[in-house]
Parts: C-alpha cells; sequence; structure tokens
C-alpha cells in the first residue's frame, strides 16, 4: 500500500530523511516549513540526483565514440560512476578508508572538501552552484553539508 505525502513527510521528519521530505512536501505544495534546512537539503540532493542521472546518461551515449576515436592515454578525468548507488557506495567507502569523522563537523576540512569536489563535481567543484574554491565555507557548514550527504549516501545504499 502507497504511503501518502503526509505518512512520507513525517517519517521524513522523523527519520530526517531529506529528500523523502522534500518530496513529500513538494507532493502536498508546502515549502518545508516545519524543517527549513531539511528541506533545502532535500531539494539539492534531488537536483543532485537528476543532474547525475542525466550527466550519466550523455556519457554513456558518447563512451563508445569518445573510446573508439581516442588511442592516445588522456588527461585524468572525474570518475565515472555507472550508477548513483555505485557513486554512493565509493564515496561511503573512501570517507570511511580515510577515517574522517563524519560526525565531527568541524573536523577534516580539506578532505571533506576533496571527496565533495571529486564525487559532486557538478555541485561542488570548478563553477558549480557551490564551487568550493571559490567560495570558503566555514568548517562546520561544510561539515553539516558532508554529513548530509554521508547519511543520504548511507540511505541510498542501505548501510
Amino acid at each position: 500500500m502507497h504511503k501518502t505525502y503526509e505518512e512520507r513527510l513525517r517519517e521524513g521528519l522523523s527519520r530526517q530523511d531529506a529528500v523523502m521530505y522534500a518530496r513529500a512536501c513538494l507532493g502536498l505544495g508546502t515549502e518545508g516549513e516545519e524543517d527549513p534546512v531539511l528541506f533545502e537539503t532535500g531539494l539539492e540532493l534531488i537536483a543532485l540526483e537528476e543532474k547525475e542521472n542525466k550527466k550519466l546518461s550523455k556519457l554513456r551515449e558518447g563512451l563508445e565514440a569518445v573510446t573508439q576515436s581516442s588511442p592516445t592515454p588522456q588527461q585524468p578525468q572525474e570518475r565515472v560512476f555507472h550508477s548513483e548507488a555505485e557513486k554512493y557506495e565509493a564515496f561511503l567507502h573512501e570517507t570511511r578508508d580515510k577515517n574522517i569523522d563524519t560526525e565531527a563537523w568541524g573536523k577534516h576540512y580539506d578532505a571533506k572538501v576533496k571527496l565533495l569536489k571529486d564525487y559532486f563535481p557538478s555541485r561542488f567543484g570548478k563553477g558549480a552552484r557551490q564551487d568550493l574554491d571559490a567560495k570558503k565555507y566555514e568548517a562546520k557548514s561544510l561539515g553539516y553539508i558532508f554529513h548530509q550527504l554521508f547519511k543520504e549516501a548511507k540511505k541510498y545504499n542501505g548501510k
């Protein structure tokens, strides 16, 4: 049985699931009055997911042509993942391998910046909406963003 938008909204709030909460709010025509930060984070993650999916489709379409037309080695390119699950899994793995404390929002600033730019370049890379080279975030603000993406990746992968 399908849940109503109100049920999804309450569940999203209680679980702090930004995407579920934002989608429920959008379905109800509200703007996340109960938790504006969770709503905004959810909108950003939804937009990022949609953008990454479009980008992945374009990459798949052009992959064969690019591979056949360039026999010489190329410069290192941004990471290409075959699915959102693969990207989030790699993000979780590397975060854990580097012993980055996602709960300590003010710590590991440089490592968090590098991972955000590596795994989410369309959001945090050069010229992106939240270009981490152009805008210097406070350590705790960046830590919060990182923490939210880490939580979303865990939910996405069920880990």
